[in-house]
């Protein structure tokens, strides 16, 4: 099979994985954001920036990771570096999926979270529409500024970052 069918074939499976875990997060979200008061609300919003950011910087760190270190200790095997050569080796679609699919789909639906507590705040008043405007420049602000620090920490310890990654994918491969 040609490379071109290959990444045609990526590209249709990144489409149908995206449209089903963003209907899967977003109905998670929907219900906790339903269920939850504004205070836990902001909670989860919170937490759905930060696994965004968190993936981020997994993605930028599998593509600037030295793929050499890896195979060198997989040669000596060393923990987990099998699971790190697995990575580094699929690092075009494993920081695809969590830099575009994982992260975009936590932006978008911190971002639809966000506006149902705008909607909360704003009950017409134009005191409370002025505080939905800032809650939305937040979470904006917080999701566009920890992805710019971790793009940075991505690339400054990404053998470090594969390596937890990796670490934390043989531990849960034992059980």
């Amino acid at each position: 099979m040609s490379k071109k069918k290959n990444k045609n074939k990526w590209v249709a499976k990144s489409i149908a994985i995206t449209f089903a875990l963003s209907c899967i997060f977003s109905v998670g979200a929907e219900i906790l954001m339903n269920m939850s008061p504004t205070f836990l609300a902001v909670l989860v919003v919170l937490f759905i920036i930060s696994v965004g950011v968190v993936f981020d910087i997994i993605g930028v760190a599998l593509a600037a990771a030295d793929k050499p270190r890896f195979y060198a200790m997989d040669s000596k095997r060393v923990y987990a570096s099998r699971q790190c050569v697995y990575m580094v080796k699929n690092a075009d679609i494993l920081s695809n999926v969590c830099n575009d699919i994982i992260g975009d789909i936590c932006g978008i639906i911190s971002g639809a979270s966000g506006a149902v507590i705008a909607i909360r705040l704003s009950t017409g008043e134009s005191a409370n529409v002025l505080a939905g405007i800032i809650v939305s420049g937040i979470i904006a602000a917080l999701t566009v500024g920890g992805k710019a620090y971790g793009k940075s920490v991505g690339m400054k310890k990404s053998n470090d970052i594969v390596l937890m990654v990796g670490k934390g994918l043989a531990f849960f491969a034992r059980r």
